[in-house]
């Protein structure tokens, strides 16, 4: 056998030879130092090492991009976040109209000035007869609307009359004359009517003040609804970034891994152990991860882009870096905690809640409109001369002191528009009811996933754990095995893709984890209070 016809393998060498007993000891030589090499480049800490929990970025991506925290976003969002400005308007909206819907409550100032004069021919007038009159009135008071239904109003004032009229001759012989008297009189009226059948009641008679007061609250419960569901896409897009950021960083780490196996190859085939291909095949496992890595800079661009539009940042080209650590959160919940939580502080719920109020005063509205109108009025005045001109003006005026009024009045509809409003009325209160139940339902099956999302990711958690740590210790058995001969750069890389997947599944099931614990705070209405929002302390920056 000839020398240049050497086995890969050198054990199997015919040693009988002089000459191929030389090529021997000198391929024994080479292989040697590779395996010494390729044992101690495999068992060095450098080597497939997992990057610590939380290193989610290169020195590389760190020096290009701009690093963040997740408090830090949340915080400019708070100041700069269209999102949350328009939230912020409608709570202040929403105060507004709250505040508004009390005026129904509040005395008015009431003012009325008004004069009027008359006269007749004197030609007709006989003796002792007013032929002309001039009289102004000024009265101011207050007035305001009843809870029971009515309303009620007093007012005060003074009338200015002056009459002209003809007086009686003394005798006979004597000829009437023409006569005037003036006088001022100070009165005090009160008036007040109260509905006996429709419109009785502060059921129906602050009917439009709890429909406003019902909607103000519904529009500031849907700015908080607004405000957390943006605080939560905040969150969930952060942790997709990080997600993005570990990929680039397990990629990077494999292309190392990738260009540190071609130099290890290239030794190999000096050595005669694997075959010049085996070069070839690792370069493009290096050609694969570069691809790689420039997809996962694309991803990572995006959802920069995502984020800070989110969080109402400067949209740039410039990547977001994660600062905050990639792990597990401490938060435990069970299933019954979880929809219990969601069905009593959920914001959808709430929202819900109150539509259902509003659409039950609208059927109390509807039902006492089907009643007939019986109202009562009544109405009382004292009169006082206080300052006349003559003695006849008591005599002409001729007014009693005081006087008192009331009437009844009855109005009955007897066509079917009534019975067809309160008809409505019920029918829209039955849908909400029966889009509350199916939302419950929503919420409570929403909260539930959420709650085995996070057990599953926790159990995926200590699984990845143990894969990475298993996964390492293969991959540098199989590197050993590679510089001894006993395995292929196929074997080698297929080991090195078990490293990268157990740590990216390691990865993805942490921010699984975390998106589930924000979920679950969202659903149960704690989200806003975990990053420290208020919506009403909300501001946007000059």
């Amino acid at each position: 056998m000839r020398c240049t016809d050497l086995p890969r393998n050198v054990r199997d060498l015919d040693l009988r030879s002089p000459r191929c007993r030389g090529r021997a000891r000198a391929s024994r030589s080479r292989l040697a130092a590779v395996s010494i090499a390729a044992v101690v480049t495999a068992t060095s800490p450098g080597y497939a090492q997992e990057p610590r929990h939380g290193a989610i970025a290169s020195k590389a991506t760190e020096q290009a991009g701009q690093r963040v925290t997740l408090d830090e976003l949340v915080a400019t969002a708070v100041q700069r976040s269209p999102e949350l400005t328009v939230a912020h308007a409608d709570h202040d909206e929403a105060r507004d109209r709250y505040t508004a819907a009390d005026a129904v409550d509040e005395w008015h100032v009431i003012a009325r000035i008004d004069g009027q004069g008359t006269a007749l021919d004197r030609a007709w007038v006989s003796s002792t007869a007013v032929f002309g009159t001039q009289l102004g009135n000024a009265a101011t008071g207050v007035e305001r609307s009843l809870s029971t239904g009515g309303d009620i109003t007093v007012t005060g004032g003074v009338e200015l009359g002056r009459y002209l009229y003809r007086s009686a001759p003394a005798n006979a012989r004597a000829v009437a004359g023409d006569a005037a008297t003036a006088g001022v009189i100070a009165n005090a009226r009160l008036e007040a009517s109260q509905p006996l059948l429709r419109g009785a009641g502060s059921e129906v008679a602050r009917a439009d003040q709890k429909t406003a007061r019902l909607a103000a609250r519904a529009l500031s419960a849907q700015a908080e609804d607004e405000a957390a569901g943006l605080v939560r896409d905040l969150v969930v897009g952060y942790w997709e970034l990080a997600y993005a950021a570990q990929t680039l960083a397990v990629d990077r780490d494999g292309e190392a891994l990738a260009l540190r196996q071609v130099a290890i190859t290239k030794e190999a085939v000096r050595a005669g152990v694997q075959p010049p291909s085996a070069v070839k095949l690792a370069e493009l496992q290096v050609a694969l991860h570069q691809e790689a890595i420039l997809r996962d800079e694309m991803a990572i661009g995006d959802q920069s882009l995502t984020v800070r539009r989110l969080a109402g940042l400067e949209l740039t080209s410039a990547p977001l870096v994660p600062g905050d650590p990639l792990q597990a959160p401490a938060a435990r919940w069970s299933e019954d905690t979880a929809v219990a939580a969601a069905l009593a502080h959920g914001p959808s719920i709430a929202q819900k809640l109150l539509a259902q109020a509003q659409a039950s005063v609208a059927v109390d509205v509807a039902e006492d409109g089907r009643l007939p109108r019986l109202d009562l009025r009544l109405s009382g005045e004292i009169d006082r001369v206080v300052s006349s001109s003559g003695p006849a003006y008591g005599q002409i005026r001729n007014a009693p002191d005081y006087s008192v009024m009331a009437s009844l009045s009855l109005q009955w509809g007897i066509g079917g528009a009534a019975r067809a409003a309160a008809g409505a009325a019920r029918a829209h209160r039955a849908r909400l009811d029966a889009e509350r139940a199916d939302l419950e339902h929503q919420v409570a099956s929403s909260a539930m996933s959420a709650v085995r999302q996070l057990r599953l990711a926790t159990q995926r958690i200590e699984l990845a754990e143990l894969a990475v740590q298993v996964a390492d210790e293969v991959l540098r058995a199989e590197v050993a095995a590679f510089h001894g001969g006993r395995s292929t750069n196929v074997l080698v890389f297929q080991r090195q893709d078990d490293v990268a997947q157990a740590k990216l599944r390691l990865a993805r099931a942490q921010v699984d984890a975390i998106e589930a614990v924000a979920l679950l705070e969202y659903l149960t209405g704690g989200l806003l209070a975990r990053h420290g929002v208020k919506v009403e302390a909300l501001r946007r920056t000059p």
